[in-house]
């Protein structure tokens, strides 16, 4: 990590963030940077397995009625199933985004605490991020997948951000 003191800190979730969405413009281009050379990597989770099924039957953010064709569409391999963790990384204050890929549209009122979802897409599509209230001073969120764990850049109401999948 290349930022120093508290920011580094907060930025890698370690410590409480500064007040307010007020990011310097330093820290605003190391955290553009590390997204710059961050790919996506999401594992597919087992179609088959009964806890994955049961998950995806009981998200409330996935469209009840394409439940069923979802479930086929992860068992005959035409959809992959992946997870992915959004946080707010800065002041949790009301930023709102979108998560979105050909099979799903997601919106995430964001927090401090991690919240994980179900995200189907087809094998090797981006995902997309897109911001769609800002509470104050920019739309701020980090994600985790099984790539790990990465700040977005700072965002505006209605700027989408492209995730790059392996």
């Amino acid at each position: 990590m290349i930022l120093m003191g508290s920011a580094a800190l907060w930025v890698s979730g370690l410590a409480e963030p500064p007040d307010g969405d007020e990011v310097s413009p330093e820290q605003a281009a190391e955290i553009d940077s590390r997204f710059m050379v961050y790919t996506g990597q999401m594992d597919s989770l087992p179609a088959t397995d009964p806890q994955i099924r049961d998950a995806v039957q009981k998200a409330p953010y996935l469209e009840t009625e394409r439940t069923a064709e979802l479930l086929a569409e992860l068992e005959q391999g035409d959809t992959q199933l992946g997870a992915i963790t959004l946080w707010d990384n800065v002041d949790e204050d009301g930023d709102i985004v979108q998560i979105s890929t050909s099979r799903a549209t997601i919106i995430v009122a964001i927090s401090h605490a991690p919240q994980t979802f179900l995200i189907p897409r087809i094998p090797g599509e981006p995902i997309h991020i897109v911001g769609v209230k800002d509470g104050s001073g920019g739309i701020t969120a980090a994600l985790s997948m099984t790539s790990g764990p990465v700040p977005l850049p700072i965002m505006a109401e209605g700027q989408t951000i492209v995730l790059p999948m392996m």
